[in-house]
């Protein structure tokens, strides 16, 4: 971390160890299905929600927790959270019945919702210019690489210490880590937010916007359903309309408080600032492709394939290598190259996801082996590091202060809605195509549909950059 003062790099090492495990617990999960199965004697329905509650949780949390860190302070936030983050981990870990385990992953998504935003908004306060870019180039590096650690630590711990009781140990290694956050959270993180000032109404518990928390969870929970447990069923339609509905109040609400002297629970002229909405848009159309891929790769691989768990997720870890290495170089570059470099990020996604259909393709039809994947990840890899880390930065670059947390916590609550959707869209595909088809052609049209969603992204990206570019004196 050259370029960043000491005190600096202790606030960032701080920050991005409880980031990797709110990511871990995500990926390593998908891996850990089976051994839950076998461990608890869960159904496919329960299951689904231990699948699907911690990240619906997560999304809901977001943008509250942010609005309470920019208002009060974002360091007890961040501890409170990850206190929460850690009993919900032990907990699961001891669950003895599925539906302890769920309650106890909602109690560590709710943690996790809790200290992430406060992640956003302390790099947004405390690092400036370059020292901001590197920041966030880590940010993107820890991001990309623990969502493709996950599966190789849940596939080496269920293979060393057993299918029945492997799985538990995906939560407890979460313990140490987690104590060791708050004990640093405590000593390392500055107790001021640094912020331009609030309303007092708004530094109080009683000038909060309730009704605007609720209109706005509400909304996201009528959308996220659907998508997050895959019910498509005839009322599908409705709950997205109602969704919609609850939206367009919330906005109208959110924007008649100021009217009145109140503080809103988000400041909607951030949806004013040009770079951070694009960059948040344009995040949420990645979300929807990339995320999902390696989802439906690591079925097919153990599926299909007949790999075990541990290869599933080893072929994921050149990826993750790489993308480290993207995010570090996209982080020194971005001041020099600006919206360009997000632009040539998204490009080479797109052409490491065709090179990986084109290997898929030789493993389906002409027997070629598995690891060849290695090669055509790594290269996807690269350039979703520098994407992660230079959206990150251009995206908040003209956030103020006051509202990092809350910024961080909607573009985050975007990238959860994009990601479930997809998620939802992606892998219906592909188990719909199996049945009618075959498990090969399934898997290779989902592939191609992440690079229809990829190039969605990189298409607002480009326009954005022409827009500036013939803004230009």
């Amino acid at each position: 971390m050259e370029s960043i003062s000491r005190k600096k790099k202790r606030i960032l090492s701080t920050l991005l160890v409880p980031l990797a495990m709110s990511l871990i617990a995500v990926s390593s999960v998908n891996i850990a299905l089976s051994s839950i199965a076998t461990g608890i004697h869960a159904s496919d329905a329960q299951l689904q929600w231990i699948l699907s509650g911690y990240p619906l949780v997560v999304g809901m949390t977001l943008v509250p927790a942010g609005r309470l860190g920019d208002i009060f302070s974002r360091r007890k936030i961040f501890i409170l959270g990850l206190i929460a983050f850690v009993t919900g981990s032990l907990l699961s870990g001891l669950a003895p019945t599925a539906f302890f385990l769920n309650i106890a992953r909602v109690i560590q998504g709710m943690g996790a919702g809790m200290y992430s935003p406060q992640i956003i908004g302390m790099i947004q306060q405390h690092f400036q210019g370059r020292e901001r870019a590197l920041a966030f180039g880590l940010f993107g590096m820890v991001v990309s690489f623990s969502v493709a650690l996950g599966p190789v630590v849940a596939g080496a711990l269920i293979s060393g210490i057993g299918v029945e009781n492997g799985w538990r140990y995906i939560f407890f290694i979460n313990l140490p880590l987690g104590v060791l956050g708050i004990a640093l959270g405590y000593f390392w993180l500055p107790k001021e937010n640094g912020g331009e000032p609030v309303s007092e109404a708004a530094a109080s518990l009683w000038g909060l916007d309730y009704f605007g928390a609720v209109l706005l969870l509400s909304g996201i929970v009528l959308t996220l359903i659907p998508f997050t447990f895959r019910t498509f069923s005839w009322w599908l339609p409705l709950m997205l309309v109602a969704a919609a509905a609850v939206f367009v109040l919330w906005l109208k609400w959110e924007k008649y408080l100021p009217t009145v002297g109140k503080e809103p629970m988000v400041d909607l002229s951030l949806l004013r600032i040009r770079s951070f909405l694009v960059g948040t848009v344009t995040a949420a159309s990645y979300f929807m492709g990339a995320p999902t891929m390696f989802v439906v790769l690591a079925i097919f691989v153990q599926n299909e394939l007949g790999h075990s768990a541990l290869v599933a997720g080893t072929l994921g870890l050149p990826n993750a290598l790489l993308s480290a290495v993207g995010s570090r170089w996209g982080a020194l570059k971005v001041s020099q190259w600006g919206k360009a470099i997000s632009l040539v990020a998204l490009f080479t996604v797109i052409a490491g996801v065709l090179f990986v259909i084109v290997v898929m393709a030789g493993i389906i039809f002409f027997e070629q082996s598995v690891w060849w994947l290695l090669l055509a990840l790594a290269l996807m890899g690269f350039g979703q590091g520098v994407f992660g880390s230079t959206n990150q930065t251009l995206s908040m670059e003209d956030v103020p202060l006051s509202s990092g947390g809350t910024a961080g916590g909607f573009k985050q609550t975007t990238e959860r809605i994009g990601t479930s959707i997809g998620s939802a869209l992606l892998t219906g595909l592909y188990f719909t195509v199996s049945a009618i088809w075959s498990p090969g052609v399934a898997v290779l049209l989902v592939f191609a549909a992440t690079a229809g969603f990829v190039s969605f992204a990189a298409l607002l990206a480009y326009l954005d950059f022409s827009r500036g570019r013939s803004a230009r004196p």
